[in-house]
Parts: C-alpha cells; sequence; structure tokens
C-alpha cells in the first residue's frame, strides 16, 4: 500500500513536469460577453452559474466549436496548497467532471487564477432535490437509486483506483444531466492524494454523538477496529497549575455544549493551553 502511495506521489510530480505549461491571459474576466483569448481557443463569457470566497464558475461558449463549457476561476492565494489541476488531470471517469483545458489569469492588482475549462453539466443533485421539495412530492425512488449508485461508482474510482480522497461531497457538488440522468462529480479543490505521513487527522465525535450511538445500538461503529483514539477529557495548563475536565460517559448530552462555551470563555479571556487526555473518540479522516 505504501509502495503505491509513494508512486502516485511521483506520478503527480512526472505529469507536473511533463505538461506543457498552461497559458497566461491578462484579465480573463467572468462578465458577459467577455472574449477570453488563449492561443489555441478562445471563450465568451455568457454568465455566472456560482460563486465562492476564492472562486467562480461560469458557463462560456467555445468561439471555434459552439461548445458550452463551465469555466472554473479559482484564486490561487500563496498560503494555501492548490493541487486541483494536477489532480484533474488524473482524472478519467464517466462519473466524474471532465477537465477539458486549462489556462492562468491575471489582472490589475497581479493576482494570479487558475482557470480550470469544464465539461457543462447544466443541473446539481442540490437543485433537483429543492424543486421536488418546492412541490411537496419526494424525488422518485428510481432516481435516488440512481444517482446514489453513480456516487457510488464515482468515490470507488477516485478512492481504490486512484488513491485521492475528494473531501466535499454535497449536493452541490453533484452534477446532473437532467435528460439523462447521468451523475458526475465535480468541485476537487478540497481533494487530497492520500498518503500515509499526511493522513492522521483528528476530529472529535463529542459524548453527544456517542451516546447517540449506543442509544441505537450501533456502539460498535467507533470500537478499536476502527483507526481511531479515546478521549477522556481536557488538560488545561496556565502558570505552572493544571486541572481536567473528564467526560463522564453517564453525563447528559448538554456537556458537550457546556465544556465547548468553556473552552471558548478560556481561550478568549486567557492563555490557557488545552491539550485531549486519552473518552469521546477521535477518529481519524
Amino acid at each position: 500500500m505504501c509502495h503505491y502511495l509513494i508512486s502516485l506521489s511521483d506520478k503527480l510530480r512526472v505529469d507536473s513536469a511533463q505538461d506543457s505549461e498552461p497559458d497566461i491571459i491578462d484579465g480573463a474576466g467572468a462578465e458577459t460577453g467577455h472574449v477570453i483569448r488563449t492561443t489555441t481557443v478562445s471563450y465568451i463569457s455568457e454568465h455566472v452559474v456560482r460563486t465562492g470566497s476564492f472562486e467562480v464558475v461560469f458557463q462560456a461558449k467555445c468561439r471555434e466549436t459552439g461548445e458550452i463549457v463551465a469555466i472554473k476561476k479559482v484564486l490561487q492565494d500563496k498560503r494555501y496548497k492548490n493541487r486541483e489541476l494536477q489532480i484533474m488531470q488524473m482524472l478519467d471517469h464517466l462519473n466524474i467532471v471532465s477537465l477539458k483545458h486549462c489556462f492562468f489569469s491575471t489582472i490589475d492588482k497581479e493576482e494570479v487564477y487558475l482557470n480550470l475549462v469544464l465539461e457543462f453539466v447544466p443541473e446539481t443533485v442540490y437543485h433537483i432535490a429543492r424543486n421536488y421539495s418546492r412541490i411537496n412530492q419526494r424525488m422518485p425512488l428510481i432516481y435516488v437509486k440512481l444517482y446514489t449508485y453513480q456516487i457510488c461508482r464515482a468515490l470507488a474510482y477516485i478512492h481504490n483506483g486512484i488513491g485521492i480522497c475528494h473531501r466535499d461531497i454535497k449536493p452541490q457538488n453533484l452534477l446532473v444531466n437532467p435528460h439523462t440522468h447521468q451523475l458526475k462529480l465535480c468541485d476537487f479543490g478540497s481533494a487530497k492524494v492520500l498518503s500515509e505521513p499526511d493522513r492522521i487527522v483528528g476530529e472529535l465525535l463529542q459524548l453527544g454523538g456517542y451516546l447517540k450511538l449506543i442509544e441505537l445500538g450501533l456502539e460498535d461503529c467507533a470500537n478499536e477496529s476502527i483507526d481511531a483514539q479515546k478521549v477522556f477529557g481536557y488538560a488545561l495548563y496556565k502558570d505552572g497549575k493544571d486541572t481536567t475536565l473528564s467526560y463522564p460517559l453517564e453525563a447528559s448530552a448538554h456537556m458537550d455544549q457546556f465544556i465547548f462555551s468553556l473552552v471558548l470563555t478560556l481561550v478568549h479571556y486567557t492563555c490557557f493551553s488545552i491539550s485531549l487526555q486519552l473518552p469521546s473518540m477521535v477518529l481519524s479522516t
């Protein structure tokens, strides 16, 4: 397994070195009617599809072929490592949105943007589900099964075939062709290559959540067979003094809110240092 993951990391570096450098365009904007010219092809912006904190996705048309595409324009923040382009170049699956072209663009402030030209898929699972909700109807079970099956196919491919974790699965990132109901997973901006040294990231399953597992008879889901570590409480340190806040299993679920509020108060008003004592449960992602 480790050999495979190392080879995958090497593949990323090799692919990055072998691929020709993307075009750098001055002032490629998302405004309607704006023409974006690269060395090989040009696009005309039509309208914005969605926006985010560091990105904007807009529909565009290729002037040479008339093909409708989606262009995802992402700010290249130097504080964060963006491997979306490298990851997208590795993917080739019927249930994953395909990358057609890419280029970089700059504006007056000398900010650099990565532009990913993707196949255009007009709908999302989020919009489809919301439309059914508005008319007080349930989504037909055949569509639920069909979408679920395609999601599983996409995840099996990226997890087992490529070794990538998407890390942002949500209805807005599940594109759907409303005519064929083919589903495609998109937005790999948070995706990460699953390399062994970087995998362990703690996420706390608070006491209330653990008690609910017990209430439902699912406590075996959080036993020693999973990649997790028990947490017995918090340890607080200041000026050579220390105290502890335990996680008694018989406590009510409101204990979570109490401890969370207390920790926020301590962090805000003092210089306490806080560490986790080894139960609650820390799950690895």
